[in-house]
C-alpha cells in the first residue's frame, strides 16, 4: 500500500471526526488567532497543503493554483483580520477561480509535456479547444510496448489501432489530473487495471474474455475521472 494511499485513508476518517467535533463546538487549537480558525479549516487547509506539495514535488506546477484557491478562501476571513481590512470578503470567488483557470492552463501550454512514440495524437476542433486539453490518441498495436498517456485539467480518449496484431503484454500508463480520461479497449482482450484513485473515480470493466491477449493499465487518478470501456 502506497504511502500517499495511507495518507488519504486516515485524512478522510480524521475529517469526519473533525465535523462532528467542529458540529459540537469543540474549538481548534488557534481558535483565538487571526479572528478565530476552527478544527474544520485547520484539516481542510493541511490537506490542501499536502496536495500542493505534492504536484510541486512530482512537478505538476500547473495543478497548484486551484489548491492554492481554495486555500486562500478558506482562511480569507482570517486574512482579513490580518490585513485590518473590514470586510472579509477580499475578492470575488468566481473571479478568483476564472484567473485560476487562465494561471493554470497558461502554465500547463508553457511547461514541456512528455511524449510516447508509440502514441498518434489528434487533436479535435478548433485552436481554442485544443487549449482546453481535449485529445484523441490512437495506440498501433503492431508497435505497442509501453504508452504513456497524461492528462491535466482536460479531456481524452484513447482508442487502440491494428487490434489484431496486439499479442499482449503491453503497458498502458495513465497520469490523469482535475480531468477525464475515456480508454476503449477491444472486448477480446484481458484487462489488469491497476490505477491508484485519489478522490476521484475509475471505472473499470466488469465483463472481460479469460483468454485474450492481456493489457495493463496503471497509473494514477487525481480528483478525476478515468473510464476502461470495452468496445
Amino acid at each position: 500500500m502506497k504511502t500517499e494511499n495511507i495518507f488519504w485513508g486516515i485524512g478522510l476518517i480524521a475529517l469526519a471526526v473533525v465535523l462532528i467535533l467542529n458540529a459540537i463546538g469543540v474549538p481548534a487549537p488557534l481558535s483565538e488567532v487571526a479572528g478565530g480558525i476552527t478544527l474544520l479549516q485547520v484539516v481542510l487547509g493541511s490537506f490542501l497543503i499536502f496536495f500542493t506539495f505534492a504536484r510541486v514535488f512530482r512537478g505538476k506546477l500547473a495543478e497548484i493554483f486551484f489548491s492554492l484557491s481554495l486555500l486562500f478562501m478558506l482562511f480569507e476571513r482570517n486574512i482579513a483580520v490580518l490585513m485590518g481590512r473590514e470586510d472579509p470578503n477580499l475578492i470575488n470567488n468566481w473571479l478568483l477561480l476564472g484567473c485560476v483557470c487562465l494561471i493554470s492552463i497558461g502554465t500547463s501550454l508553457l511547461l514541456p509535456k512528455k511524449k510516447d512514440k508509440n502514441t498518434v495524437i489528434i487533436e479535435h476542433g478548433d485552436p481554442q479547444s485544443k487549449k482546453g486539453g481535449n485529445s484523441t490518441r490512437y495506440i498501433d498495436c503492431a508497435n505497442f510496448d509501453k504508452s504513456y498517456v497524461e492528462n491535466n485539467l482536460g479531456s481524452t480518449t484513447v482508442h487502440f489501432a491494428n487490434t489484431d496484431a496486439y499479442r499482449g503484454g503491453g503497458i498502458l500508463h495513465i497520469e490523469n489530473d482535475l480531468g477525464a480520461v475515456t480508454v476503449y479497449v477491444p472486448s477480446a482482450w484481458r484487462v489488469d487495471v491497476q490505477i491508484d484513485n485519489s478522490l476521484g473515480v475509475v471505472e473499470v470493466p466488469k465483463p472481460q474474455s479469460t483468454d485474450g491477449p492481456l493489457l495493463v493499465i496503471m497509473g494514477e487518478n487525481n480528483l478525476g475521472k478515468t473510464s476502461i470501456l470495452l468496445t
